[in-house]
């Protein structure tokens, strides 16, 4: 048994185009959530000092940590 579908040239070159819109959406988005997470840091940085950036960077590594473990259902 054999099942034919015919799909029309327009139809899978808008399909393409959708596809590549949606992927640009998504990393565009993720390239501004860095964007942002890049100047939250830098103003860390001028906020504290240096010693004092690593410290709290440090504290909030181990705080996401903790709540991430908590999420995880082991």
């Amino acid at each position: 048994m054999q099942l034919t579908i015919e799909i029309s040239e327009q139809d899978l070159l808008d399909l393409g185009r959708q596809t590549v819109q949606q992927e640009l959406q998504t990393t565009l988005k993720w390239l501004r959530l860095r964007n942002r997470l890049e100047l939250l840091g830098h103003g860390l940085k001028e906020i504290y000092g240096e010693t004092e950036h690593q410290a709290v960077l440090a504290q909030i590594r181990t705080e996401a940590w903790q709540e991430y473990k908590q999420s995880l259902e082991l």
